[in-house]
């Protein structure tokens, strides 16, 4: 009978007499005997590894679950807490630095706490749920053409007070940055009306050929406004490069912006490569626009970080940052509307789709 050679080694050696079959026999039961036996041994060593480590991660588990979701009352007594030390750190109101310290612990803590019961909450879905039960709410969550369509329309309208409002101050002011600014958004929001109306129009995917055709006369018609926009665009980095702009902010203002504008970037990215195949050009080329309105965002962005964090001796830096992002600007718009034109073309394989 042939061992294992790890086996081998951690048995003893029994000597065999020779000639002797008896004794052979029972030396082969011994040798039998206590192999077993140090395979029970390994087999209960490893159980007991085994179950050592599973009570451990159970363990672990359970404290993990006892820190994001104590009882109520301890929540309350911690945010409460936390959140009212944090408070007077930032007062500066003399408080020791371990007092400060213990604030900015405590306080993280609630955050966690209260994120942690948000995402087992998961409102999202419970609001999701409710609005199933009306044929309205059900259509808008469920059809992609059509919560485009809408998007499209309420970005025609802020469009239009932007246009409204930067007017008025360019009229008031008399000042080139806003009527600058007014031309941008007024060149917006004549692409995006026809845009939005026959998206909303072929809503139900319904598209006769003549339908289709003089949508794709309204995309090329975009296109082509979207490329007569180029000067706008070069005449607000002009601006901003003579320090003509009004788009500083202080505060935590500028944070929101940030945020605002790498969320349209992102959110237009996105729509962009799910809506890449729709048959109608209009929802192509909407998402195309909301591309080029996302880097023009990220541009104003930037001049607005610029402005506020700059100093004095970084005026080397300001000017060629603008001038770089500004001419990606130009030429990624110029790029998106030949695009546009290029797609909606009568007998190309994006049109016929």
């Amino acid at each position: 009978m042939a061992l294992h050679p790890q086996r081998q080694s951690r048995l003893p050696t029994v000597p065999v007499p020779n000639g002797e079959c008896w004794g052979t026999f029972t030396n082969r039961l011994s040798r039998l005997a206590k192999l077993a036996a140090y395979d029970i041994g390994q087999q209960h060593g490893s159980n007991m590894d085994t179950g050592r480590a599973h009570n451990w991660a159970e363990h672990a588990r359970q404290c993990g679950l006892r820190l994001l979701f104590p009882p109520l009352p301890l929540v309350l007594a911690v945010t409460i807490i936390g959140f009212s030390l944090l408070i007077g750190a930032f007062a500066e109101i003399g408080m020791p630095h371990v007092l400060v310290y213990f604030s900015y612990v405590l306080s993280a803590w609630a955050l966690v706490i209260w994120v942690a019961r948000l995402v087992r909450a998961n409102p999202v879905a419970s609001v999701r749920r409710a609005a199933e039960h009306n044929n309205v709410l059900a259509r808008i969550l469920n059809d992609t053409h059509l919560r485009l369509g809408l998007t499209t329309t309420l970005s025609f309208a802020i469009d239009v007070l932007w246009t409204a409002s930067n007017a008025i101050a360019a009229a008031a002011n008399s000042s080139a940055w806003f009527s600058t600014l007014a031309a941008y958004y007024a060149a917006l929001a004549v692409m995006r009306a026809p845009l939005s109306f026959s998206i909303l129009r072929h809503s139900d995917g319904r598209q006769t050929a003549q339908q289709l055709h003089h949508e794709q006369r309204i995309c090329r018609a975009c296109g082509a406004l979207l490329l007569l926009c180029t000067p706008v665009f070069a005449g607000l980095i002009v601006l901003a490069l003579h320090r003509e702009s009004a788009i500083s902010h202080s505060g935590y203002l500028i944070y929101g912006i940030a945020l605002y504008a790498f969320y349209s970037l992102i959110g237009g990215i996105v729509k962009f490569v799910r809506e890449r195949h729709s048959p109608h050009p209009a929802a192509r080329a909407a998402n195309a626009l909301y591309l080029v309105v996302a880097s023009v965002s990220m541009l104003s962005l930037e001049i607005s970080m610029i402005d506020t964090f700059s100093t004095a001796n970084n005026e080397g830096f300001r000017s060629p940052m603008i001038m770089l992002t500004g001419a990606a600007v130009c030429v990624f718009a110029v790029i998106v509307a030949i695009w546009i034109v290029r797609d909606a073309r009568p007998g190309t394989h994006a049109a016929q789709r």
